[in-house]
């Protein structure tokens, strides 16, 4: 677990040694947000909130109570449906008219361009594309004299204000607005009110607010908060102006209805009271008898059925007649009227809706959605008629019985005298028209009171304001810049360690090889000569000398006696720490022997700066029986108890030697002798010499060089530690580049 973990001091540092960049590049990236802050427009989101009025599940409307049973001043429209009509490209055209925003004028003469929403000074007051979905996008600059240059698509056009300018995508003119100062540069983007439409229906956001409420909110995003607020304040006065002017043609059309049948009901009375008053002067009548009286009663109870369905025959007419009459176009049809069978209101309320939404698509009459839409109102309308004539038929047949009823009372007044019962007729008749006229009086005052109380349709909850700038947002651009300042030379600091395929640190090996480190040796000493000296006090000294003090902590009693000192490779300084740690363990009066093992390439005479070769070494010894090990010893010359055998003639077969059981008689005598064994042994990666002395060998050094071993030799290093190749391994870190005196006392 402990090695997954990041070391973030140990990343800090590793930053520090770069500090120059974050010095370069945090400033940078901070002012290029800042810079980004200065020359981006900001964007502004308004909103807004409405209550749509008469639909379903939407709760009684307070100011609608007070004629809530009247059925021509209910709807049965979902909020779906309010909500289709509100995004309306039709709805939003009138908006852009009213507003006269289709054309945007930006100054971009400056570091950030400005939207002059309300304070332009030039005006597009006629832009005709050659076709109604082409866009006007260009760069104005005005000129003297009422001239000016237009750039579009980096074609150069001259034009005169007032003046029209023919274009390869249309004309255009322009006019000078004097209320305003001329700028330098302006960008112009000119559309059709349609198009401009078009493209605000798809900016505008829509949603309900809660499934149960009937609450819509309405949000729209722009650079200019006030025409924001502007677009969604007109976007609802124009839809509760369509949904007045549809519910006052619906009442109107009902209204003719019913006063056409009025007129006629009227003629009608008119003449039945007139036939009464001639019939009793006539025969000279002034009241009916006793049974006659009684019959009448009967008849009239029977009548008042006939009176339901004759009014019912009425209205289904009525409704018949306007529908054929209208068979070519489509008109609202009257739902201000009593129907009593519950599928035809629910398919004339089907239509009228179907009607409305038809009125307010975007599309052309060609159009698959306008054609579909005319076919299911034919449909509709072919229902309609349909049910009417259906109705009129049962009606017909219920009226037919009420007449047979009728009949059998009229049989049993045969017996009146005919004049009584002449009239009795047409009383009857007259109560009948009364009736009617009576149900058709109320019909007209119920349609007036609900033409006159006819409300708007959505209702202002929240008005349109608008908060802070949603984009860019200054803090958090800032931050990103801060971030990436850090980010990328952190990055770039990452890469340039990744790059690095060289030891440069005690944690490079710790991570990799599971040996102890007894030793940290600094960087700055040539290695090529002997950096021990007695009483010396310099950084190379006292490093060895704590060196010298960790080899004793891991061989207490000199229990460790011969120590096999080597590397991976050659260059990295294990004859120098071999001769270093020999001299330093000599003067801690220590008796100490060191052997030169690397018979390849000795350097121990180089390092020594003896520049008279002894006549024999150890391969000498080993290669001849009759050399003894006094004979290829120096003795004390650096140090009286320090001896050294040097390599001796450069043999052909050094891996051979090294293998050769008079190396091992030699160490177990030398032992008996000294306190101290140190092998100067070969580098193992490009020889296997050192691996044929494993045996002989108490402890290892491996030695590894700062910024100068290659990474991949630690793996071969793991490897020969965790197979146990060597006994005791042991790792010294040579040429480490102690920064201040801190890091010294930290290894130290």
């Amino acid at each position: 677990m402990s090695e997954d973990r990041v070391d973030f001091i140990y990343v800090f540092k590793k930053a520090l040694k770069y500090w120059w960049l974050y010095l370069i590049l945090l400033p940078l990236t901070v002012g290029l947000a800042y810079c980004y802050l200065q020359i981006t427009p900001f964007q502004y989101e308004a909103q807004t909130r409405i209550l749509i009025k008469g639909v379903k599940n939407a709760g009684p409307v307070p100011e609608d109570g007070i004629f809530s049973d009247l059925k021509g001043h209910q709807s049965d429209n979902s909020i779906g449906n309010e909500v289709n009509i509100l995004t309306s490209s039709p709805l939003m055209e009138k908006v852009v008219n009213k507003l006269d925003i289709e054309n945007t004028y930006i100054d971009i003469s400056g570091w950030k361009p400005e939207d002059l929403y309300d304070n332009h000074p030039i005006d597009v007051v006629n832009w005709k594309p050659v076709d109604e979905f082409q866009v006007l996008e260009c760069e104005f600059i005005p000129g003297e004299h009422g001239q000016y240059k237009l750039i579009l698509e980096k074609e150069e056009y001259h034009g005169e204000f007032g003046e029209e300018l023919d274009l390869p995508i249309g004309k255009v003119t322009f006019a000078r607005n004097n209320f305003s100062n001329l700028g330098k540069k302006y960008r112009i983007i000119a559309m059709t009110p349609k198009l401009k439409a078009l493209n605000l229906c798809d900016e505008l956001e829509v949603g309900i607010v809660d499934e149960n409420s009937s609450v819509v909110s309405i949000s729209i995003r722009d650079q200019v908060p006030k025409r924001a607020e502007s677009i969604l304040s007109e976007l609802l006065e124009a839809y509760n102006e369509e949904s007045k002017k549809d519910r006052t043609i619906a009442f109107e059309n009902s209204l003719n209805l019913i006063n056409e049948r009025i007129n006629l009901v009227v003629t009608e009375l008119s003449s039945i009271e007139q036939q009464v008053q001639t019939y009793r002067q006539q025969h000279n009548i002034t009241e009916l008898s006793s049974e006659g009286n009684l019959l009448l009663n009967e008849v009239m109870s029977v009548s008042k059925e006939l009176v339901e369905n004759n009014a019912q025959l009425e209205i289904l007419s009525g409704i018949e007649d306007f529908l054929v009459k209208n068979k070519d176009n489509f008109e609202y049809v009257p739902t201000n009227l009593k129907i009593n069978n519950l599928m035809l209101a629910s398919q004339i309320s089907k239509f009228n809706d179907q009607l409305s939404m038809r009125n307010s698509n975007t599309y052309g009459p060609k159009h698959e959605t306008t054609i579909q839409i005319n076919r299911q109102l034919n449909n509709l309308r072919e229902n309609i008629i349909d049910n009417i004539r259906s109705i009129k038929k049962d009606l017909s047949i219920e009226r037919d019985a009420s007449s047979e009823i009728k009949t059998t009372l009229t049989d049993r007044l045969q017996s009146l005298p005919k004049r009584e019962r002449d009239l009795l007729d047409i009383q009857r008749m007259k109560s009948i028209k009364e009736d009617i006229y009576t149900y058709l009086l109320q019909k007209r005052e119920e349609t007036l009171i609900s033409m006159a109380v006819t409300t708007e349709n959505g209702k202002l909850i929240e008005p349109a304001n608008t908060s802070d700038p949603i984009s860019p947002k200054p803090p958090l651009i800032l931050l990103v810049g801060g971030f990436l300042g850090l980010a990328f030379p952190s990055a770039l600091v990452l890469l340039f360690n990744s790059l690095n395929d060289k030891v440069v640190e005690e944690r490079d090996v710790t991570n990799k090889v599971k040996a102890q480190i007894i030793g940290i040796l600094p960087h700055g000493s040539r290695s090529r000569q002997l950096a021990i000296k007695e009483n010396g006090t310099n950084l190379s000294t006292e490093m060895f000398r704590a060196l010298r003090a960790n080899v004793s902590f891991v061989s207490p009693n000199d229990s460790l006696k011969t120590w096999l000192v080597t590397s991976s490779v050659s260059g990295e300084g294990k004859s120098y720490v071999a001769l270093n740690l020999a001299m330093i363990q000599a003067l801690g009066d220590k008796k100490v022997l060191l052997i030169e093992l690397d018979l390849r390439q000795p350097k121990q005479l180089e390092y020594q700066k003896i520049k008279e070769k002894p006549e024999f070494g150890i391969a000498d010894f080993l290669n001849s029986s009759s050399l003894t090990r006094l004979k290829v010893t120096s003795k004390g010359e650096l140090n009286k108890n320090l001896d050294v055998i040097y390599c001796g003639t450069k043999p052909d077969n050094p891996s051979e030697l090294l293998m050769s059981s008079r190396l091992r008689r030699l160490i177990d005598e030398a032992k008996r002798q000294y306190d101290m064994i140190i092998l100067d042994a070969p580098p193992i990666a490009p020889v296997a010499d050192t691996f044929h002395l494993h045996d002989i060998a108490d402890a290892t050094i491996f030695v590894v060089r700062s910024e100068y071993t290659p990474k991949s030799m630690l793996e071969k290093l793991k490897e020969i530690v965790e197979n146990k190749k060597f006994p005791n391994p042991f790792v010294v870190l040579n040429g480490f580049k102690f920064k201040n005196s801190q890091q010294y006392g930290h290894y130290y």
